[in-house]
């Protein structure tokens, strides 16, 4: 797994109530890697609380379906 494939999974994740992804909308801060597990750092502004946890299960379910 390398950031070029966290970066392809994590244009499949929706921005919750829109039809761009967390990528195009530029919410993507930096992917990093430290032994073997990837981080994902993200900046969310929005007024429903909701929204930040939304898209943190959909990123943690499109990563885990990633091989390696």
């Amino acid at each position: 797994m390398n950031k070029d494939i966290v970066i392809a999974a994590l244009e499949k994740v929706k921005y919750p109530g829109f039809s761009r992804d967390v990528v195009s909308f530029g919410l993507v801060q930096e992917v990093a890697f430290e032994n073997g597990v990837a981080s994902v750092s993200l900046e969310v502004t929005n007024a429903d609380p909701t929204v930040p946890n939304e898209i943190k299960t959909n990123i943690e379910d499109t990563l885990s379906q990633i091989d390696g």
